[in-house]
Parts: C-alpha cells; sequence; structure tokens
C-alpha cells in the first residue's frame, strides 16, 4: 500500500498496540508510549547510513505526545476508543506530514 498505508494503516496499528498493551498489562499509557519510541529510536540510530539520532529523538518525543494524548482523552472522557481515535488521527497526520512535506523542503 506505500505511503498510504504509512499514514493511515500504521499508526491505527501502533496505537492500538500501544494502548492496547499498556491497558492489557495495567501500566503507564504514556511510560508504555514512549518506551515504544525508545525502542523504534534506538532502531534508527542503529540503522546503517545516515545519521539518524534527530530522528530517533523525534520518534521519542512523537510517541510520548501521543501518549500523553491518548491519557488526557482517556482520562477526561473515559473512552479507550475516544482515546485511541484520537492518537490515531495525531500520527496520521504527523506521518502525512513527514511523507509530504519533508521532500518538498528538501529541494
Amino acid at each position: 500500500m506505500g505511503a498510504v498505508a504509512i499514514f493511515s494503516l500504521v499508526p491505527l496499528i501502533e496505537e492500538m498496540l500501544k494502548t492496547g498493551f499498556a491497558l492489557l498489562f495495567n501500566s503507564s499509557v504514556l511510560y508504555t508510549h514512549l518506551t515504544f519510541g525508545l525502542v523504534e529510536a534506538v532502531f534508527d540510530v542503529l540503522r546503517p547510513g545516515h545519521n539518524q539520532a534527530p530522528a530517533g529523538v523525534v520518534g521519542i518525543i512523537s510517541h510520548g505526545l501521543y501518549g500523553w494524548l491518548t491519557y488526557k482523552v482517556l482520562t477526561l472522557s473515559g473512552s479507550v476508543w475516544l482515546a485511541m481515535a484520537s492518537a490515531v488521527a495525531l500520527h496520521s497526520l504527523w506521518n502525512a506530514g513527514v511523507i509530504f512535506l519533508a521532500p518538498a523542503k528538501r529541494k
């Protein structure tokens, strides 16, 4: 599915997994999201080629933001589905921006 999956399917799966694991194991939604971001950052940094440290740092920050949003919406609304949908929407917008805006800035 290419780029479409990156800003639709991937955020949906990631946010469901992160929040689902946090709820399943009765752990912190925010810390679960941050841990996921940290693991992703390690993979970014260890990837051969370009200096991926900035991508790793941004990954930790962005996943922390998705976790914070999920936690806040869950706390305020009491709805797991609304909380996950909010995080999916933000994550999708972020990924779409990276896919479509980042290449335009490089030109």
